[in-house]
C-alpha cells in the first residue's frame, strides 16, 4: 500500500470517528441540571431593607435556588431570583425565616442572584427583611446540544 495512501486513510477515518456519518460533531458539551447537589451558597445573614446575593453558574441549563427569608414580622419581605432568562418570586410576612425554592433557567456564564426587599413604609423608608443560606444546586451533565419538539 501507498505510505501516502494510508496516511490519508487513517485522516479520513479519524475524522469520521471525530465527527460522526453525517458531519456532526460526536463530542457533547456540557449542561446544567437542576438537582439535590449543593454546588454554590452565600451563608452569611443580611438584613436592611434591601441587598442581593449573586452568584455565576458555568454552563446553560436549570439550576435550584434555595434560600431563607423573613421581614420585620409585621410588613412583607420581598425576593427576586433572576437569571438572564428567567425569574421567580417569593413574599413572607413570617419574622421567622422561612426557606423557598425555585427552579431557574439559565445561560452558560449566567449571573443568578437573589435580590430582597422591604416593604415601602412612605417617603424614603422600607422594612427590614433579611436573607440567608443562599443555595445554588445543579449536576453538570453531557448534553448533545439536540433540540426536542414539545408540542406539534
Amino acid at each position: 500500500m501507498n505510505p501516502g495512501a494510508g496516511f490519508l486513510a487513517a485522516v479520513i477515518f479519524s475524522s469520521v470517528i471525530a465527527t460522526g456519518a453525517f458531519g456532526l460533531s460526536a463530542d457533547v458539551g456540557r449542561a446544567l441540571v437542576a438537582s439535590d447537589v449543593l454546588r454554590l451558597s452565600s451563608e452569611t445573614a443580611l438584613s436592611g431593607s434591601g441587598a442581593i446575593k449573586a452568584f455565576i453558574v458555568p454552563y446553560a441549563g436549570v439550576v435550584r435556588i434555595k434560600l431563607q427569608l423573613k421581614s420585620d414580622g409585621s410588613h412583607t419581605a420581598m425576593a427576586e431570583i433572576t437569571s438572564q432568562i428567567d425569574s421567580c418570586s417569593k413574599v413572607t410576612t413570617s419574622a421567622t425565616y422561612q426557606t423557598f425554592t425555585c427552579n431557574l433557567r439559565v445561560v452558560a456564564g449566567d449571573r443568578v442572584q437573589a435580590q430582597m426587599f422591604g416593604e415601602f413604609l412612605g417617603g424614603s423608608s422600607f422594612s427590614t427583611v433579611s436573607i440567608r443560606r443562599a443555595r445554588v444546586f445543579y449536576n453538570v451533565v453531557n448534553s448533545s446540544g439536540v433540540g426536542k419538539i414539545l408540542q406539534d
